[in-house]
């Protein structure tokens, strides 16, 4: 494979589709699962997962040039190839990869569980789900919405879909988080 970036999003969508019930996911639904397990990853562990860039299409979000960058390099490869339904143009899963260069177990356990969601959806649901992002909106709206060239989506941003989902803010506090919160709320505190 040509480099670290090449190789981080073929990995992503390989973690994706193998989870995915029949290991295949049309292209929409694949160019999606990449965008959110980013945000995901971006959110649970400071780092994006394929350090893909995405752009703001009029169907939401996709990896920039994603034919160039993730479609032909998967088929290439012997990894997936892209079949044609009717319109659907699913990619499925021919190998499985044995090692995974970048992938961490906490990140391949994210893309698995991604990989499944957004294969039991249609592309509209995907679709919908994704026009719900504040990155992809602002991006789309300077952008194509505007009748200029696609934009970039800045992914802090775009990751604030996902934030009130955070398990780190919906968790109950330990005796020791809590005895720290009452100490913290006992002070005085800062005069103003």
């Amino acid at each position: 494979m040509a480099n670290e970036k090449t190789e981080r999003l073929l990995e992503s969508a390989a973690a994706l589709l193998s989870a995915a019930d029949g290991k295949q996911l049309n292209t929409t639904n694949l160019n999606k699962a990449v965008f959110y397990l980013d945000l995901y990853a971006l959110r649970d562990f400071g780092s994006p997962v394929s350090h893909s860039a995405f752009v703001a299409l009029k169907e939401g979000p996709v990896v920039a040039k994603y034919e160039k960058r993730l479609i032909k390099p998967l088929t290439e490869s012997g990894i997936a190839v892209q079949e044609q339904h009717g319109m659907a143009l699913p990619v499925r899963l021919v190998r499985e990869l044995g090692t995974w260069r970048y992938l961490s177990a906490a990140e391949l356990s994210l893309a698995r569980d991604i990989g499944k969601r957004f294969s039991r959806m249609t592309a509209a649901q995907a679709s919908r789900i994704s026009h719900q992002n504040p990155g992809w909106l602002i991006a789309y709206n300077d952008g194509l919405g505007a009748k200029k060239r696609p934009l970039p989506i800045d992914l802090s941003i775009a990751m604030q879909q996902i934030v009130a989902d955070d398990p780190w803010l919906n968790s109950e506090l330990t005796d020791t988080e809590k005895a720290a919160v009452a100490a913290a709320d006992g002070c005085e505190g800062e005069l103003w």
